[in-house]
């Protein structure tokens, strides 16, 4: 699992729901031929990581295990409507900012 890890990509980038709201997601690429549970538990254990970041906030932590090589890990923020924009910006912000923390945190 060592090796795995070590050669385990992850990127955060600002996504889209389904319903255009933004996303923050971490990406998660794998190399090719991946177990399926290393890749799972590597993602899970990321998503926790991201758990514990946010247990004050109202964000819902979501994981899908996708193609071949890729998992995702992403928040689900939880805006009011009639927040303002630029407090929507602060909070996307927030929202990538701690994502990459938490991929730093996993990595170290």
């Amino acid at each position: 699992m060592r090796e795995t890890k070590k050669n385990t990509t992850m990127t955060a980038t600002m996504e889209k729901s389904e319903y255009d709201i933004p996303q923050p997601t971490i990406t998660i690429t794998f190399p090719k031929g991946t177990d399926y549970r290393i890749k799972r538990a590597i993602a899970l254990q990321l998503a926790a990581e991201v758990e514990m970041a946010t247990l004050g906030d109202k964000w819902c932590v979501s994981v899908i295990h996708g193609c071949e090589t890729k998992s995702f890990v992403y928040l689900e923020l939880v805006l009011p409507e009639n927040i303002k924009r630029t407090e929507a910006k602060s909070e996307e912000q927030r929202g990538m900012e701690t994502l990459a923390a938490a991929i730093k945190n996993y990595q170290e």
